[in-house]
């Protein structure tokens, strides 16, 4: 008797490996039936993308639905030449001229509290 119990839970285990190796399987055609329709869909895409790219469609749509056309008359603008002074190492240093700038708002804000406090600034 317990040589058969061991003879059907064996079987049993067989056939449940089985089973898992056989629906792995199918998941595995599965998903690479999706993976080949994607991958034609994206190539059909990028084809997509090619036509709407070209130069003939974009400049068809530009004279149809844009109403765009070459240009009627040519304007050339020139520009003249503009030196860049150069600082003087004697200049003063950005850290300075911030603080200078916070200093003198910060003594325009407190003069101004002081004004209204009824103070002298």
């Amino acid at each position: 008797m317990p040589l058969i119990l061991l003879a059907a839970l064996v079987s049993l285990l067989y056939l449940s490996q089985t089973s898992d190796v056989a629906t792995t399987g199918y998941d595995i055609a599965d998903l690479q039936s999706q993976k080949a329709t994607l991958e034609m869909e994206n190539e059909q895409l990028r084809l997509q993308i090619a036509q709407l790219e070209s130069l003939d469609r974009v400049d068809q749509a530009a004279t149809t639905r844009l109403h765009m056309g070459p240009p009627r008359q040519a304007v050339y603008v020139t520009a003249s030449t503009v030196s860049i002074p150069t600082p003087s190492p004697t200049a003063m240093p950005v850290e300075e001229t911030t603080r200078s700038l916070v200093g003198a708002i910060w003594h325009s804000i407190s003069s101004t509290a002081t004004l209204r406090a009824g103070g002298s600034p």
